[in-house]
């Protein structure tokens, strides 16, 4: 995508700007000294935030080792002090201004921008000092100013990208459409769509949707705004005609069916009109910051986040976009702040508290976990927070207590409510009945899933995998199975599925072949090395089969019972350890080498 080419290049200057590489002297002298430092700096800086690192070389490394581990915080403060000992360096005060607006300092951020340009010859060697700058005369509705910085702006990824919407929204303040530099891409069309309908300048708005749909690149909420918008001028056909695209594509939408009927009714649906040009751009630059974190650069998708906020305070996607950043690199303190922005009244709240209640869970504080989803299910009558507390119940294999809230959730939602809406819930309760071996219930709920979800790769595999694990219809476990492998190729444990589908029908040789394949995606798991052993020794290769059962004993961790089996076999082989397995017990328990839940692993 060209669009996706320019974000990167403009990915790279930001970064650039952050300053990761110094070739000073007399820092890089200082390297070795200063590296015990800003580790101690930086892991001592939630419980001692008191640490000073010493000297010019030891706060600068402190500070770069902190933006690594994405605290951002504590880099802005060992980067301030570096700037108090040498407050002439121009590259370090372009990677102090990144760091401050990436870590919500914005007043600190623009003052340093401004001293960047004043120190520079030329100012127009700083695209993004001027950027900086470009975005506080528009916080400031000064877009006269604003447009007379973009103009400087060296031609450069992000000023390819950046100057025309920032030229268009400053010329749409007083009145002016200007959007022939914005049809290079979808998310230019997309803004000068949006400026034009703010303007009330229908004619072209319709004709720069249509030069917009004549693209691939629209995302369904993109679709649905230009549908919205055909409503409210007028067009109700050419609505209705956006709206059964968008069902077509992502099948059901409560929402999308809810704007069919009310067109069908006669009635006109309310378009979203952006009410002035700073949070058109704020919107440009959230743009930025999403397909940036979609490419996992995260560090520029932080920084654009915090520029779309500070032009649009009220503005809650970016704060979503930041908590995922957080959460994505373990800073779920962080993440958690950045959830509690979103206000009761929005329509982002209940998910955001899910996330909240999930970020607990895996920051150790389960209580407040469960808490929080108990207070959605009661007070916000969400029921998906039930699954999700019988969700944390099942992670930490208290089976019995997850089935329990399982139960209640049906109970609360009503069985006949199940499906489509909540059809997890009997995917998630079937992987509980399974692991405590009440397998008809198990049986029962899966494939009730499955009914409702008949191309789930990860439901088609727990259900085949069980089945072939008991030996069970194993004719139609294969077909299930391959179905899954066919919708996720890549995913080591679905082929270890189908290769120990082939082993329980007696297909040695095409099991081997799947069980190497499942080996290499995945290449530490203990269950997918000991299958794969099974299947060397029954096909002759018994040194073979040993070398891989001693790889998955190495692997098994704290498995005493999966170890207790390759012990045995590494000493017998397996025909005699399955004898002395048989000789103990008539039957398998249907966990002795459980179904895995692919998606989970």
């Amino acid at each position: 995508m060209k669009i996706l080419s320019t974000l990167l290049a403009g990915c790279a200057l930001v970064l650039c700007g952050a300053g990761y590489s110094d070739s000073r002297p007399d820092l890089n002298r200082s390297i070795i000294l200063a590296k015990v430092d800003s580790e101690k700096a930086v892991s001592s800086t939630a419980a001692a935030p008191q640490f000073n690192p010493k000297g010019f070389a030891g706060s600068y490394l402190a500070g770069l080792f902190a933006q690594h581990s994405h605290d951002w915080d504590n880099a802005h403060k060992f980067i301030s002090k570096n700037l108090a000992l040498d407050s002439n360096d121009t590259e370090l005060m372009r990677r102090a201004m990144v760091i401050a607006l990436g870590s919500g300092n914005y007043d600190t951020a623009f003052s340093i921008s401004t001293q960047v340009s004043d120190q520079l010859q030329k100012p127009e060697n700083s695209t993004l000092s001027l950027l900086f700058q470009t975005i506080r005369t528009f916080q400031k509705d000064d877009y006269e100013t604003a447009l007379k910085l973009a103009q400087k702006m060296e031609k450069d990824g992000i000023a390819d990208f950046i100057q025309p919407l920032i030229e268009s929204w400053a010329l749409s303040a007083s009145g002016e459409l200007k959007t022939d530099k914005l049809q290079g891409n979808s998310v230019h069309l997309n803004h000068a769509v949006m400026i034009s309908f703010m303007l009330k300048k229908y004619d072209e708005t319709k004709a720069l949707i249509a030069l917009a749909l004549s693209s691939d690149e629209n995302e369904a909420e993109t679709v649905e705004s230009f549908a919205d918008m055909y409503s409210a001028m007028g067009e109700p056909k050419k609505a209705l005609e956006l709206y059964n695209k968008i069902l077509e594509a992502i099948s059901e939408s409560k929402s999308i069916a809810e704007k069919i009927k009310s067109v069908k009714d006669g009635k006109t649906i309310e378009a979203r009109i952006i009410s002035s040009p700073k949070f058109g751009l704020s919107e440009g630059l959230y743009d930025m910051a999403r397909i940036l974190y979609q490419d996992f650069s995260d560090e520029s998708a932080r920084v654009f986040s915090h520029m779309a906020l500070y032009l649009n305070p009220k503005k809650l996607e970016p704060h979503l976009l930041l908590a995922s950043i957080a959460s994505r690199n373990e800073r779920y303190n962080e993440a958690i702040t950045h959830y509690q922005h979103i206000p009761e009244n929005s329509e982002f709240f209940i998910y955001a508290q899910r996330e909240i209640a999930t970020l607990y869970e895996q920051s150790g504080r389960s209580d407040e976990s469960i808490a929080t989803l108990e207070l959605l299910a009661g007070t916000y009558k969400d029921m998906n927070a039930l699954i999700q507390i019988g969700d944390i119940y099942r992670s930490r294999e208290d089976f019995t207590k997850s089935i329990l809230m399982y139960n209640r959730a049906e109970e609360a939602i009503g069985a006949d409510n199940i499906i489509p809406d909540y059809w997890n819930l009997y995917y998630a309760r079937g992987m509980a009945y399974e692991r405590i071996g009440e397998w008809e219930k198990a049986e029962y709920d899966l494939e009730r899933a499955l009914d409702y979800e008949p191309d789930h790769p990860y439901l088609l595999n727990y259900l085949g995998y069980a089945w072939a694990d008991r030996g069970e219809n194993l004719v139609k476990a294969l077909e299930m199975i391959k179905k899954a492998v066919s919708l996720r190729p890549q995913d080591g444990y679905i082929t270890d599925s189908l290769g120990w589908v082939l082993y329980k029908k007696g297909d040695y040789e095409q099991a081997v072949i799947y069980l190497e394949k499942a080996a290499e995606l995945e290449a530490y798991d203990a269950v997918i090395n000991d299958h794969l052993g099974d299947a060397y020794w029954k096909v002759g290769r018994k040194i073979e089969a040993k070398f891989q059962w001693q790889r998955a004993r190495n692997h098994a961790e704290n498995d005493q019972k999966l170890i207790e089996q390759i012990d045995k076999k590494l000493l017998v082989g397996l025909d005699a350890a399955h004898s002395v397995q048989e000789a103990s017990s008539n039957v398998m328990p249907a966990e002795e080498i459980p179904a895995r839940d692919a998606e989970t692993r």
